[in-house]
């Protein structure tokens, strides 16, 4: 997530890298918006705080890649103005079916538009654009780490590895790979290193809560189904699916046998405490 007047290049690129939501069918958004669900509350506190303690107004707030809008639905009531754009149509029609309010009591925005194409449809709108947001959720955490982490990585490191974009790599490794607007061989002088903050939470299972007993943003228990659920909602499955089109949707699907050895490990009923890992880069336009 960035917080910006505008995208920092390297982070926008990274949002806008991945095809497969521009091509989402109307049924597979609204899917993907009831899997997803939104951020915890705490998230949004500390991006909040922070964009206020570092002199940012509260006008207008943009998400890249908005998605459904789950995550700006949350931000708007703090801010005059709310803008969503995403490059899949689908995904923005089912923004626009769910709605959103701002602080003052107007409606959310949403534009169909990828990362960089936001220049040409915002046009002098970007000026006045007071926060801006890049959301992509990291992989599912949890503190039995070591029972299911087996599962988990043949899932992601063998099965669907000839179908994970560069992104979906970045995502999974919490962003330390990408490359930053000071690192590219013509920095941009808007985006200096010293007002940048990079927060992790949650990494490899880390009970980073108040109180070291539980997740940062909370957890809930999760069933081995639920857990296959949201992870179907992935980029990298569709992509698998797309490509394995006789197996898709049957025991050979790569969630359903990630879901069968899962249940081995818990059991069928079993349930599993779950929290999400994040990743927050903070970078101020000079």
């Amino acid at each position: 997530m960035t917080a910006a007047d505008n995208p920092p290049p390297a982070a926008a690129a990274a949002a806008a890298a991945d095809p497969t939501f521009r091509n989402y069918t109307p049924a597979r958004a609204a899917a993907y918006a009831r899997a997803r669900g939104s951020y915890p509350a705490a998230l949004y506190d500390v991006i909040l705080a922070r964009h206020a303690q570092t002199g940012g107004r509260q006008g207008t707030v943009l998400d890249v890649g908005c998605g459904p809008g789950n995550m700006l639905r949350e931000l708007a009531p703090a801010f005059e103005r709310a803008i969503g754009c995403d490059a899949g149509e689908e995904m923005v029609q089912v923004a626009e079916a769910l709605g959103g309010t701002t602080g003052n009591g107007g409606e959310v925005v949403w534009k169909r538009a990828g990362a960089e194409e936001l220049a040409e449809v915002l046009g002098g709108e970007r000026a006045g654009v007071d926060l801006v947001t890049v959301a992509m959720a990291v992989n599912p955490s949890t503190p039995n780490i070591a029972a299911v982490q087996r599962v988990f990585d043949t899932f992601e490191r063998v099965s669907l590895a000839p179908h994970s974009l560069p992104g979906n790599r970045l995502c999974r490794d919490f962003y330390r790979d990408l490359a930053l607007p000071w690192q590219s061989d013509n920095p941009s002088p808007e985006f200096p290193e010293a007002l940048f903050e990079r927060h992790t939470w949650n990494v490899d299972g880390a009970l980073d809560g108040p109180d070291g007993d539980d997740f940062f943003g909370g957890s809930v228990m999760m069933t081995p189904a639920k857990i296959a659920e949201l992870l179907a909602s992935t980029g990298p499955v569709q992509r698998w699916r797309e490509a394995h089109p006789r197996e898709a949707g049957t025991e050979m699907d790569a969630v359903s046998v990630m879901l069968r050895e899962l249940e081995g490990v818990v059991g069928v009923g079993g349930e599993v405490k779950m929290g999400m890992g994040y990743a927050l880069l903070f970078f101020k336009r000079r």
